[in-house]
């Protein structure tokens, strides 16, 4: 009697690790069968239950719930590019659709048709940890797509065997060319700062000073030079230029694509494409400043303003180079401490950059109603051509 009772506790306490092994079996041999185009990829992860919507009751996005989000049309998901970055996404839809990275369009999704997309080149592209998928389209639901993480099968591909049962742990490899890149040219910076302080120390001084640029002072220097600007005050608008150009290279790699230009940039990320790149926006940075000073005398000459063309151009070198100093060191404090700070920070430095363009017109307007005696509505004309138009023109094309 007590053998039989002894069988039937084993055979219970031995039940739960049977049914979880057979469990374990059936899973990993459905995953074994492939999934994807021509089932070729191994499935690393199904998003079949991580569906986002926005929720307008919320104002924030809420995890997909059938009963009450019927009647939706797009849907999103938090992708991890950082853990992820070896593998593919496939996406595969029964209708047509459409696919938004961060809220910007990536690419029509096709009916019926696997679309495969790597995660390291997204990684390399984007340059952020994570990224926001959304997909769009007309009478579509969660049912009607599969969204996953594969694995790519190689052909002859075998388990890899274990030495002794022992795993070698080896450290990731990071090439994170950029970095490289963000170290060198901000050194490049200051050496530039350092060589502008030691040769031309006043000049310097009176470039980043706070107090000066509000102080308007009939007996300006700068109201006294010659029509053609002397080489200090070139070096120091060349050094401006490569100082929006440095910032412009951390804006691009928080994916934020200023004035669409970047397709006429190189799109390669190895630190020499990286510098061309940052040469030619200064170049570019400093012919259009060049090309504004122009500007300034043809029209300064025309609305005899001659005597005060010098000083709006140091005004607009010397806000300038205030205002877009501290941003590149911001930016780079954020670069360093706040990984994907472009994000979140997009918004916030787009206003703020306009907000310093309205601020600068309006001290421009003071100072130059203060300066010279000419009627309200001749400045306003002179200051809508030369500066309120290009920033309308520029919030514009910025977009």
């Amino acid at each position: 009697m007590g053998l039989p009772l002894a069988r039937r506790f084993l055979v219970f306490r031995l039940l739960p690790v049977f049914i979880f092994h057979f469990s374990f079996f059936i899973f990993h041999s459905a995953r074994a069968q492939g999934v994807g185009p021509d089932k070729n990829y191994y499935l690393v992860h199904d998003f079949a239950d991580d569906w986002q919507v926005y929720d307008e009751g919320y104002k924030n996005y809420v995890p997909y719930v059938p009963e009450r989000h019927q009647n939706y049309s797009s849907f999103s998901l938090f992708l991890s590019l950082e853990t992820n970055r070896y593998y593919e996404l496939l996406c595969f839809a029964d209708q047509e659709e459409y696919l938004f990275i961060n809220a910007s369009l990536q690419r029509k999704l096709p009916a019926s048709t696997w679309t495969v997309l790597n995660l390291d080149s997204l990684y390399r592209g984007y340059r952020t940890p994570e990224i926001f998928l959304t997909f769009y389209g007309p009478k579509t639901g969660p049912t009607d797509k599969k969204v996953l993480l594969g694995y790519r099968r190689r052909p002859n591909q075998q388990a890899a065997a274990l030495v002794g049962s022992t795993l070698l742990a080896k450290p990731r490899e990071i090439n994170d060319t950029f970095i490289n890149f963000f170290i060198l040219a901000g050194l490049l910076l200051l050496f530039s700062c350092t060589v502008l302080y030691n040769a031309y120390q006043k000049a310097f001084i009176r470039f980043y000073s706070l107090r000066d640029l509000l102080t308007v002072n009939p007996r300006d220097p700068a109201l006294t030079l010659n029509r053609t600007p002397d080489i200090s005050s070139l070096l120091f608008v060349l050094h401006l230029s490569f100082v929006l150009s440095y910032a412009y290279i951390l804006i691009s790699n928080q994916n934020i694509d200023l004035f669409s230009t970047q397709v006429l940039l190189r799109q390669g990320q190895t630190i020499t494409d990286l510098f061309i790149n940052f040469l030619e926006i200064a170049v570019l940075m400093f012919v259009l400043f060049i090309g504004k000073y122009t500007a300034l005398t043809m029209l300064g000459g025309l609305y005899r303003f001659e005597k005060v063309v010098n000083y709006h151009f140091f005004k607009i070198i010397q806000a300038s180079s205030i205002f877009f100093t501290g941003l590149v060191l911001l930016m780079a404090v954020a670069e360093v401490s706040w990984p994907g700070f472009g994000i979140r920070i997009e918004n916030y430095l787009f206003l703020s950059v306009v907000l310093f363009f309205l601020l600068r017109l309006g001290l421009l307007y003071f100072s130059i109603n203060r300066l010279s005696s000419v009627k309200n509505l001749y400045l306003f004309s002179y200051l809508c051509i030369v500066e309120l138009i290009p920033i309308i023109v520029g919030i514009r094309f910025a977009l």
